[in-house]
């Protein structure tokens, strides 16, 4: 589905931006410059992918989408620019196993989130009917980037750091700016420098900074981030992408096709949104069919077959809005991707699997609202924003704005 044409952002354009986002300070013209070297500058869409004639169906996603943007523009805090959410952890599985420190706090991760799901689909700091919405979430995350790098506010953790700084990779890639460039820098090493060194989870990162423990989920989240940083043209290690790989690989069960929490856990805790993370981190290296290391070859589509089987909304008599637990939206997030780059090798594939997700996501909306509901937001239009923009990321994929999304 692709019914919008895609924004180009003019010098002119960026200084508006610029003053938008000082918000009455006085304008640094280093930031969204747009003056990227055009060797980062991305293309716009996968030229194998032929973009067929929108179809009924197609409007009602987008109007679907449509309706969806707005509830998640009208949550934004006027005060911060941030989409609040309850700070917290999951601890375990199961229904009840996340713990929540905070409630209705301005949220980093939400906030990237929300500020991808708008570009995702269209909107550009100029551009758009949330235009706005969307400077005022940049400003929120490029305040909170520490010195020394940690992204954090309210108490957050490294998987708000992670779509956090994922956000501003996408962004500065799309528009430049050297102050974006120069927070990516700082970011990227703090990252760097909380990579677990040794041991059993070597590679790995863990929910918080030092913590010498780690899993794949957080580590596929930060890994996301540097390779979205290295390929506009921050600084990242090899050995950084390599440990976090090597990591990775270590929860692999050949037996299904499956990827486990922890290496130490053993081959018993696997799941569709762990199997999808970990399948997106090894396609990461640019081979959508196998991923090879130290005379190891895995084979993608054991992995494929095994998302096939435990998609958790598998037929349309499963879908709940109560059946978004914990892990619902974050599984089809990495799982959309891997199907994504399926494509290159099996476009029916994909296809099939988008096709689902859009016909059973429109089931899933909340009629009234236009929200996303889920065990994250309690199940509360009100608190829908990370469903919500959950939601919308994931159906604007096949727009090919972001680049992340991309081959």
């Amino acid at each position: 589905m692709r019914i919008r044409s895609r924004h180009s952002l003019t010098l002119a354009a960026a200084a508006t931006l610029l003053l938008a986002l000082s918000f009455g300070v006085s304008a640094d013209t280093s930031l969204f410059d747009g003056s990227l070297p055009s060797s980062k500058q991305r293309k716009t869409r996968d030229s194998f992918l032929e973009t067929p004639k929108a179809t009924p169906f197609d409007h009602s996603v987008q109007a679907a989408v449509d309706k969806g943007l707005k509830h998640l523009v009208s949550l934004q805090d006027p005060e911060t620019g941030a989409w609040k959410g309850d700070v917290g952890l999951k601890y375990g599985v199961g229904r009840g196993a996340y713990t929540r420190d905070a409630r209705k706090q301005p949220h980093l991760g939400i906030t990237a989130l929300a500020c991808m799901a708008l570009v995702a689909n269209g909107t550009t700091p100029t551009s758009g009917p949330y235009s706005l919405a969307l400077v005022k979430g940049t400003k929120f995350i490029l305040d909170n980037v520490k010195e020394g790098g940690q992204v954090v506010a309210y108490g957050t953790r490294m998987y708000s750091n992670a779509f956090a700084v994922l956000y501003l990779a996408e962004i500065y890639g799309m528009f430049g700016g050297e102050e974006i460039a120069k927070k990516l820098r700082d970011a990227i090493s703090f990252i760097e420098r909380n990579q677990v060194g040794d041991g059993t989870n070597k590679g790995g990162w863990r929910y918080v900074p030092k913590q010498n423990d780690a899993d794949v989920s957080v580590t596929v989240s930060l890994l996301q981030a540097l390779r979205a940083a290295r390929n506009v043209g921050i600084k990242v290690h090899q050995e950084t992408i390599d440990m976090a790989r090597e990591y990775i690989v270590r929860t692999y069960d050949g037996g299904d096709g499956s990827f486990v929490y922890q290496p130490s856990q053993g081959f018993g805790r696997d799941s569709f949104a762990l199997t999808s993370a970990g399948l997106v981190a090894l396609q990461s290296a640019g081979n959508y069919t196998s991923f090879a290391l130290d005379g190891i070859t895995i084979r993608f589509e054991r992995s494929y077959r095994y998302l096939e089987s435990k998609r958790p909304d598998q037929h349309e008599r499963m879908l709940s809005t109560r059946s978004c637990d914990f892990a619902f939206w974050y599984g089809h997030y990495y799982a959309a991707q891997a199907m994504r780059q399926r494509a290159i090798s099996d476009p029916e594939a994909w296809e099939a699997w988008n096709n689902k997700n859009r016909r059973h996501f429109l089931k899933l909306q909340d009629p009234a609202t236009g929200a996303w509901l889920d065990e994250i937001g309690n199940w509360q239009p009100d608190e829908a924003a990370y469903g919500t923009a959950m939601a919308c990321l994931i159906l604007g994929i096949p727009n090919n704005y972001l680049p992340i999304f991309q081959h």
